[in-house]
């Protein structure tokens, strides 16, 4: 304990961060149109139509987002350097049925010269009503490598690999117990004087006894970074498209449920605009889900405010 008050004071290997943000109305997640679906009833093994009562889009409402984290270097091993974390968020709304938090341990280490290996044990709550609430765990291990791409005409200017494989355990106290294979590829082209592109793909693997858990999802994103030369601003834009296919056919529908995500992301900030070491953000999200059963379509906005501080 005197080591960790003694490197605090010295300032070298704990770092401290936190924030909080405004999160407006939002719709994300929820579905926004009234429709109807078609579904077989369990107990005469016949088609029905229900209709889906939701009229007007079901909206989160204005809330808080805190969150806060304390990472500490440990000691330098064979291996390489080792990293460990600990962080908490909570998400408070109007409606207590959108409230969410979680708390994590995270440990890092970084093997030379450029990979790295992960493992994060997430405790997360999910509220349902007032008075109810689902609990989770998430142990995860991931591994990932770097790689530096060299142009042989220009030494100088180069491009950045990143390739990822991951597995996750999910524990559930409602049986939907799931485990997840993925992996993920990245290619950082060079930067510009005017913008600066990477590609991401990815592949999800989801394991799980529960129906309407287990599914594959195909995954594409390309980033876009502008730079602007005579403006402090950073803006990052991610367009993302998405394919997901359920293995199992659940007991309430026709057909096995396929899914289709397209998702624009917007993210605004200025390191160097600050009051009392806060530094504001913005971000924006739009979603359009399609699915092949109608209940599962979306077409949702979310807008988040924030302001971070690492100390």
């Amino acid at each position: 304990m005197t080591r960790l008050l003694r490197q605090i004071q010295a300032g070298l290997t704990v770092k401290m961060s936190g924030g909080f943000g405004v999160a407006p109305s939002s719709n994300i997640n929820k579905i926004s149109y009234s429709t109807t679906h078609t579904s077989i009833n369990p107990l005469t093994g016949r088609l029905q139509t229900i209709p889906w009562t939701a009229s007007e889009p079901q909206r989160s409402g204005s809330g808080l987002r805190l969150w806060s984290g304390l990472s500490y270097s440990l000691p330098q091993t064979r291996l390489g350097a080792q990293l460990a974390s600990f962080n908490l968020s909570t998400d408070i709304y109007g409606e207590p049925r959108f409230n969410r938090s979680s708390l994590s341990l995270n440990h890092r280490l970084t093997l030379p010269p450029a990979a790295q290996h992960q493992t994060t044990l997430t405790q997360a709550f999910t509220a349902i009503h007032q008075f109810n609430a689902i609990e989770s765990r998430i142990f995860s291990s991931t591994w990932s490598r770097r790689y530096v791409l060299r142009a042989p005409q220009n030494p100088r200017q180069t491009a950045l690999r990143d390739w990822s494989l991951g597995a996750d355990i999910i524990t559930r106290p409602d049986g939907k117990d799931s485990r997840v294979l993925k992996t993920n590829w990245r290619h950082y082209w060079p930067a510009s004087s005017s913008h600066q592109f990477n590609l991401g793909l990815g592949y999800t693997n989801r394991f799980s006894d529960a129906v309407d858990v287990g599914n594959q999802e195909l995954k594409m994103d390309i980033g876009w970074r502008p730079i602007f030369q005579s403006s402090p601003y950073i803006l990052n834009v991610n367009l993302s498209l998405s394919l997901a296919k359920w293995k199992e056919l659940e007991i309430t529908f026709p057909e096995k449920r396929r899914v289709r995500d397209r998702k624009i992301s917007l993210n605004l900030s200025n390191p160097n605009l600050s009051y009392l070491g806060l530094t504001p953000s913005v971000q924006y999200s739009f979603l359009d889900r399609d699915a092949n059963i109608e209940m599962f379509r979306i077409r949702s906005h979310d807008m988040f405010i924030g302001l971070t501080n690492a100390f």
